[in-house]
Formats: structure tokens, sequence, C-alpha cells
């Protein structure tokens, strides 16, 4: 699965001030340790691919900094072209009889204006940096839109020079264009690193990471980007815009399926228009397949960001030429660091209470984040018919020495007419620390001069919160849970590979609003929001 980072996805507010009923135990896991040095990530950690399209779909461009291409018009007719060179020094020209679109994530070019506008005879002339010529070749009879011609021999700083006779365009006349274009270097792109899980769990998906740049910086390229594993295809971006010396992330997901060594590579593929050098279109990896026993489906996250967030907003009203009305604005400012972890796990089996134990950690390389243990445990309520049978257990902590967060187990078992059907056990383990700052700015006032009322109110609220504490962390954050039901062990153990993120995006002043004889509204919103940390996820499925 390729995916995309949401912000703050993890945050769970419901469970600030309760106190958890039995003391942490020292017990540890009995799993693998977690990778305790970030310097695998660090050697790649300046953030330029993150900073690009976070959140941006890879549907449109995020940005387009490429030359474009050279148009001109007679009459109604419209021609554009573009000279491109690839490594080998084969060279074309497109030729488009209308107004050029640009490459799609088809790799087709746009085909110009409808209506039917067709090339008819086409002359190409090829001219060296200093203005000489090379060459001059004719086309006739061309019959169609768009035509790519054959133009080896073309030199970069050089120029194209096409004139094309256009019919269609302007009913029965037949128009001729004549158009300049520099020859341009093809977009080159290159996967010029990996970013990986230090080793995966066998049944989990772990995070792939490809950084992915267009090196000659004179067009960008659609490409779709994939990812293949023991030579297999697994997953496949279509269409992404690489801008012209622009960085971009695929993320992908893969769920690995037997122990040991697999390799895997990312390539970009059908690049549009054309890659200038193949070589460089892909990069692999090996990543290590290990066991761990585990009972339960599962799907958990870590993060650690330094943010800043701004937004500001504003709107006024008023009815019967002003005699009625009413304005309000507000800026908010947020910023500070926060680490927040989750995990869910499921297992198609209900368990029964009083729970003969259940043990919950996370950790680090290099500490516990935080550890509970309970024994005799009784459920908080339990919700009973003649079909379903569901008790549940909740725990909510929030300690200056680990942070806020909640423990909620719950078992359900569904009855047939001869007995139990089916049952389940999901379990739900969150953390967060912080240390925030905020600032709020707010005035509004209202007025009705018919009545003589007139409210204005303002504020100017600061603040910190202040909560748990941050722990150290090294290339993997994990969970340990144990349930121990009538003399059966339950296990899940998830590793979080974490992943270095640096992104920003804005929402420029947006004002819109409506008027009408007997009143009107008008209203203005803009924010903003950066951060740079870490984030991982990971999800996987029952051991064999």
């Amino acid at each position: 699965m390729v995916y995309t980072w949401r912000s703050n996805r993890w945050r769970r507010a419901g469970a600030a001030g309760w106190l958890l009923a039995a003391a942490a135990c020292s017990e540890a896991p009995t799993s693998p340790s977690l990778a305790p040095s970030l310097s695998a990530v660090e050697a790649d950690a300046g953030g330029a691919a993150e900073r690009q399209a976070m959140f941006v779909s890879n549907s449109r461009k995020y940005a387009d900094a490429g030359h474009r291409p050279g148009t001109g018009r007679s009459g109604s007719a419209t021609l554009a072209i573009q000279a491109l060179l690839s490594r080998d020094g084969s060279g074309s020209v497109d030729v488009v009889a209308g107004d050029w679109g640009g490459w799609t994530r088809s790799r087709t070019k746009h085909e110009g204006l409808a209506g039917g506008a067709t090339l008819k005879n086409v002359q190409l002339k090829a001219f060296d940096p200093h203005g000489d010529l090379q060459y001059t070749r004719n086309w006739n009879q061309v019959g169609t839109q768009s035509v790519t011609l054959d133009a080896n021999g073309l030199v970069r700083g050089g120029r194209a020079q096409v004139q094309g006779v256009i019919t269609g365009a302007d009913f029965a006349r037949a128009g001729v264009v004549t158009v300049d274009a520099p020859v341009l270097l093809r977009p080159d792109l290159a996967v010029v690193s990996l970013r990986q899980a230090p080793r995966a769990v066998l049944n989990s998906a772990v995070p792939i990471v490809a950084v992915v740049r267009e090196l000659n910086g004179d067009v960008g390229a659609w490409a779709d980007c994939v990812l293949y594993v023991d030579g297999v295809e697994s997953d496949r971006a279509y269409g992404i815009w690489v801008d012209a010396g622009g960085t971009v992330t695929c993320g992908f997901m893969h769920m690995f399926r037997r122990t040991g060594t697999s390799q895997f590579e990312v390539r970009v593929e059908g690049v549009a228009p054309g890659d200038y050098d193949d070589a460089n279109n892909s990069a692999k990896g090996t990543m290590n397949v290990i066991f761990v026993r585990s009972a339960f489906f599962y799907d958990a996250a870590f993060e650690d960001l330094t943010f800043a967030s701004t937004s500001s907003y504003e709107s006024t009203w008023s009815y019967n030429e002003g005699r009625q009305g009413g304005e309000w604005s507000y800026t908010n400012e947020t910023s500070g660091r926060t680490q927040q972890s989750y995990m869910y796990a499921f297992m198609p089996r209900a368990v029964s209470f009083p729970l003969g134990e259940l043990f919950g950690r996370q950790y680090t390389a290099f500490e516990t984040a935080h550890q509970v243990l309970f024994r005799g445990l009784q459920a908080d309520w339990t919700y009973e018919d003649p079909y379903m049978r569901s008790s549940c257990v909740s725990r909510g902590f929030d300690q200056p020495n680990t942070g806020r967060g909640w423990l909620y187990l719950c078992s359900n078992q569904y009855v047939g007419e001869e007995g139990p059907a089916f049952g389940w056990t999901s379990v739900t383990y969150d953390r967060y620390a912080g240390d925030v700052m905020y600032a709020s700015r707010g005035h509004s006032r209202y007025w009705d001069r018919d009545l003589g009322i007139e409210d204005v109110y303002s504020y100017n609220y600061s603040g910190q919160e202040t909560v748990g504490r941050f722990v150290r962390y090294g290339l993997e954050y994990g969970f340990f849970l144990r349930v121990i039901d009538a003399g059966q062990t339950f296990t899940v153990n998830p590793f979080i590979a974490l992943l270095p993120v640096e992104f920003a995006y804005q929402q420029p002043r947006t004002c819109w609003g409506w008027s009408e004889p007997w009143g009107s509204s008008n209203y203005c919103y803009e924010s903003a929001f950066s951060g740079q940390g870490v984030r991982g996820m990971v999800y996987g499925e029952p051991s064999p």
C-alpha cells in the first residue's frame, strides 16, 4: 500500500485525568531488543523530500519550474514545440497543432484545441549554440494533430525551429506558423536513496521510502514509482510528478511473508516525456525478516514532532444598511514538541474476566516509556443481551514520569442457539507527552442601533502545557502486550521503524462573502504549519 502521513493522527485527549490502579512491574518482554542508533536515519535526514509533497496528491503538480514549450500563432492556427535531448545523443522534437497542455500522467501529449486542427506539412531546422544551421528536414502530409520528429544531432544550448502548415483551425484556410524553442535535456529521474525499517517481523507491513530526484533541471516528468520484493511487483504509485530539479518521496508499506533476507528494489518507470538516463532509475536494498510470536492483528504508530502552527480568521456581517451587524477576528499560535504513540490490537477470541494477567509496555532501545501490570483484573462494566456479551476494562494514566494516555481492553462473545458462536478481543494502548505553547488573541463586536445595543469583547491568552517526559529513541519504538486467560498466553509485539520527516504547508489568505440589498457578509481565513522530527507506523497479522 502506498501511504501518506497525516499530522497528529494518534493523539487521544479523552484519557486525561485517569489514574492507574496498579503499580508498574519491572518484568521485560521476551522479545528482541530494539535497534539503538539513529545513525542510519541521520545519514539522510536533510528532509528535502518531505518538504515537497507530503500533503499533495500525485494526481496534480505541486510545482512546475521547468522550461515552457515554444509557442506561436498565425490567425486561429497555433503551434507548440518542445526539443529534448537524451544522454546517448538522440533527440526529438514534439510538435502540437494547438495549445500545449504538457505531458500527462498517461504519458500522452495534450492534443491541442478541440475542433480537429491537424498538421499538414512540417519543416524542422536545427541550429547549434552559435546560431549556425546544422540541417533542414521536411515531413509532408502528416495528417495528425501532434507528431514526434526524430532529430538526432541536436546540441544543448542550440535551438530548434519548426514551421508548420495547420489545417482545420480557421475553416478552410491553412495557417503557417513558425516557432523557435531551445534544445533541452530530457528529465533525468533518479532514485537517490532508500529509507527503510531496520528489520521486519514476519506477517508485518513496514515502510520502505524512496527519494526520487530530477537531476537535469530543464523539465519535470511524470512516472510510476514501483516497489519490487524478491523480483515480484508489490506496490505501485501511478503518475507521480517530479518537478525540474525537484525531489519527492515514494512511500510504500510491504507485508513480509517469509523469514530470512528479502531483496527489494524501487524503480521509476514509464517516465514522460522520456528519461535522460535509465541507468539511475532504481535502487536496491535488503530486509531482514524475523519471527516474533503474535496472537493479534495490529497497527501501531509513533511520532516525535517539533512544530509551529498559526491560523487567523476574520468575519463581518451587517443587515439593514449597517443598523445591525457584527465583526469577529481571532489569531491562534501553537508551537512546541510532542511525542505520541498508539497501538490497536485485535484477536478473534474472546477472553474472560477476571483476567489472569494483563501486562503492557512501551519502550525504546534506551528506556521504558510506560509499563503496567494487572493480575486478577475485573471488568469495569458488562453488557449482555440474548445474542452478545461484552465486557470491558479501561485504565487511564496522566503521570509526570510517563505521560498521558490509556489502556483499554474489551472482550465480545456472540452466542448462537447452540451456545457460543464466535468472539473477539480488542486492545488500545496510547501515550502522549508534550511541551506546547499556546497564544490566542480575539476580538468581537455586535451592535443593534435600533435597540441601542453594542457589545465588545476581546481576549489575549498565552499559556504552556507540559505533559509527561520525552523518551530517547533510536531506529525503532516498541510495544509489548501479554494477556493470560484460563492458562493460555496471548502476546503482540510491534516494532515501529522511525524515519525522519520535515514538512511545511500553508493556506494563503482566502476571502469570500455575499452581498444583497438587505445585508452583506465577508470572511477571511489563513493558516500555516511546519514540523520536523521522526514518524513511523506498522501493521501486522497473527503469526502462523
